[in-house]
């Protein structure tokens, strides 16, 4: 099995949270394996190559290039509404009427972005200096191989920006 994914994990500190992985992992058919980290921390996994190779190819592998699988992009609002609160809460949090998401990858940033303005919310992308610093994570420190980005998300309908900040990009959907 070197070098083949043989499936996925996912990993949360809260028991709501665990309970609603759990859950949604039987509706799509699979049988979650919840297994207890350090520290309160546990990690769901599904044993699945042909999952784990579906979200290779539809969402990049690793923290720095994953991104948004397109077919996502084309979902009605509601689901687009349902896909973000669903991510952010694994990698964000809401505060009163913002939303933050971090994330390693700038594509993700962008796709995120993206979504939230398909939504009519007001959003902004910000680089956040990472790289060289130690956290601890769960037993042990790590060190960040790179920068990372905030997303925030705002219900506030007008939009600021610098000119000297903005970049003319192709969009074809």
């Amino acid at each position: 099995n070197r070098g083949i994914p043989c499936g996925i994990g996912i990993a949360n500190k809260d028991p709501e949270v665990i309970s609603r992985l759990e859950h949604l992992i039987r509706v799509c058919g699979f049988e979650p394996r919840t297994y207890p980290i350090k520290n309160d921390n546990w990690s769901v996994r599904i044993g699945s190559g042909q999952l784990a190779n579906h979200l290779i190819e539809t969402c990049g592998q690793g923290s720095l290039s994953i991104r948004i699988p397109d077919y996502i992009r084309h979902l009605s609002k509601r689901q687009i509404r349902t896909f973000l609160d669903a991510y952010r809460e694994g990698d964000g949090y809401r505060k009163q009427k913002s939303e933050i998401i971090y994330t390693s990858s700038r594509q993700m940033a962008g796709d995120l972005q993206e979504l939230y303005l398909k939504l009519g919310m007001r959003c902004s992308v910000t680089k956040r200096k990472l790289e060289g610093q130690s956290n601890w994570v769960i037993d042990h420190y790590a060190t960040s191989t790179a920068d990372g980005y905030v997303v925030s998300a705002s219900e506030h309908t007008y939009i600021k920006y610098r000119k000297e900040k903005v970049e003319k990009v192709r969009y074809e959907w």
